[in-house]
């Protein structure tokens, strides 16, 4: 089938059977790309088409399909998102999860939509896309690595420290059902056991360089639309709030406004008065080391964060935001510096932040 152009997408398809060790291009149908609009959607129909309900999430039926969207890539504020879909390990029903950072527009620069990985390797492997060259490699020296350090060997591999990665630590590996897929160190795609599935299917990551950019039908109304949006971002009243605080700033919102923010798992309904100094959004800034934006966000609401006192005093990480304070809350600890190590320890292990401190403030 001849590859239509279509303005926004790249337009192909990358498929990967990994029992079979073979990948294919195909070209993105227009008539899917228009009616399951975003990589939310394609991914959506792709797998509702593929995946019976017979299907258990580690088989090797199973698809783990990566989708970007038609602004991923674009000038367009807060483009910098990919969706992975699978049957999931965690529900064994359809699972959908979201990551920003610069994986998926780095995807879209190599010039693929989405990639759909079927069957089960038989040894550990990552996909390795480099524009147009797109192959599988042996991922052995990382199978059993973290995610910072499998995130290193790889860069130092193939020599080049900006590649952006997409990869499961040892809870993926081990088929943690609350696994993640992680990307840029500090970003997830957390919902749903994704990460579980990749480790299912023996592939520890998919490492991607793209040089290729986006094709946009009018460039000029696109620059028009980008300036609109900014104007609108920064002119709303909770601009300043979260690109200082980030969604940390939620946590005020919530406990003094709303009175919801869970605690000490539900028993309270929101944190004591005598102890939310301490874990509020301004003990949050009191660690800021620098802020951190993904790819074309004018929000920059991502923290690198240290930590100030105790155990974990001088501890720098990135990362933790509205979760991670309520995973604290939620186990009774009141203990911004504990939170802080918590953030960086479940991205290093690659898993959801709020499944284990979930369990542990039922078990408590």
């Amino acid at each position: 089938m001849e590859k239509e152009k279509i303005y926004g997408w790249a337009g192909t398809i990358i498929r990967v059977d990994l029992s079979r060790e073979k990948i294919v291009k195909q070209p993105l149908p227009k008539d899917l790309a228009m009616n399951f609009l975003g990589g939310a959607g394609i991914n959506a129909k792709i797998l509702y088409d593929e995946v019976g309900p017979e299907i258990d999430p580690f088989d090797p039926e199973n698809r783990l399909i990566f989708g970007t969207g038609p602004l991923t890539g674009t000038m367009i504020p807060t483009s910098g998102r990919y969706t992975v879909t699978a049957k999931g390990a965690f529900t064994f029903a359809f699972a959908d999860s979201n990551s920003g950072g610069h994986w998926g527009p780095e995807l879209k620069f190599a010039g693929y939509d989405h990639i759909v990985f079927q069957g089960r390797s038989s040894k550990p492997v990552y996909l390795w896309i480099d524009d147009d060259t797109v192959e599988l490699r042996d991922a052995s020296k990382i199978w059993g690595k973290d995610v910072f350090q499998s995130d290193d060997i790889l860069k130092e591999e193939i020599g080049d420290p900006d590649i952006k990665i997409a990869l499961i630590g040892p809870a993926g590996e081990n088929l943690v059902r609350d696994a993640a897929i992680m990307n840029d160190r500090a970003r997830a795609a957390g919902w749903g056991g994704v990460g579980a599935v990749m480790g299912s299917k023996k592939l520890k990551a998919i490492a991607v360089r793209g040089t290729k950019g986006v094709q946009v039908a009018h460039p000029e109304l696109v620059e028009d639309l980008f300036k609109k949006c900014v104007e609108m971002m920064k002119g709303s009243a909770k601009y300043k709030w979260y690109s200082y605080y980030g969604k940390p700033w939620l946590t005020w919102l919530r406990n003094e406004k709303q009175k919801s923010n869970p605690t000490k798992n539900f028993t309270l309904p929101r944190v004591p008065a005598s102890e939310f100094p301490k874990v509020d959004h301004e003990a949050f800034a009191k660690h800021i080391v620098r802020w951190k934006g993904c790819f074309n966000c004018q929000m920059h609401c991502g923290h690198v964060l240290k930590g100030l006192e105790g155990p974990f005093k001088d501890l720098i990480g990135e990362g933790y935001e509205y979760n991670q304070m309520i995973d604290g809350y939620m186990m009774g600890i009141f203990d911004l510096n504990f939170v802080l190590k918590w953030a960086v320890e479940t991205n290093r292990l690659g898993i959801d932040c709020d499944g284990p401190a979930y369990a542990i403030a039922w078990a408590m």
